[in-house]
């Protein structure tokens, strides 16, 4: 990439592109801005699920962001580069891991909030109510591979 900046935004219609701007003018406040949703508009068992994988992140991790797995983040060239050299552990949780391993190596991140918006055209590809046991067994093992990764790395 040439810009100095990789912005990635969810594209399920949940955040407005117009928001963008708020992350370019929050650059300057951490190497990673992360979006955080603001009444996140999901089912009840979802905001369930992210909440109990919250609790179990911040034990693992030490790391109090608000909205850990929003995929709507702007990140510095020099991030993004270094974090390039592992296989996600966690393929539902991408932003969890990343943000585990960026805390790691000691980038600050900063947060701001954005609305989120209730999904106006079709449904989740993968947390179907039934699927959430099986999700979150597959989440408790990628997060212990990557504590166990960033133990050894340390």
């Amino acid at each position: 990439a040439q810009a100095n900046y990789l912005l990635i935004m969810d594209s399920d219609g949940q955040s407005d592109p117009r928001e963008i701007l708020k992350f370019w003018d929050a650059r300057k406040g951490g190497d990673i801005v992360a979006g955080f949703r603001i009444k996140r508009k999901d089912f009840l068992y979802r905001k369930f699920f992210s909440d109990f994988a919250k609790f179990v992140y911040r034990l693992f991790f030490n790391v109090n962001l608000k909205d850990p797995s929003f995929a709507f983040t702007l990140i510095k060239k020099k991030v993004y580069r270094s974090l390039l050299n592992f296989k996600p552990s966690m393929p539902d949780g991408f932003f969890w891991e990343y943000n585990a391993r960026a805390l790691n190596k000691g980038y600050k991140i900063s947060e701001i909030g954005i609305l989120h918006k209730k999904r106006k055209h079709g449904n989740t590809k993968i947390f179907y109510i039934y699927q959430l046991p099986k999700i979150a067994i597959i989440n408790l093992l990628g997060l212990i591979k990557i504590k166990i990764d960033l133990m050894r790395k340390s």
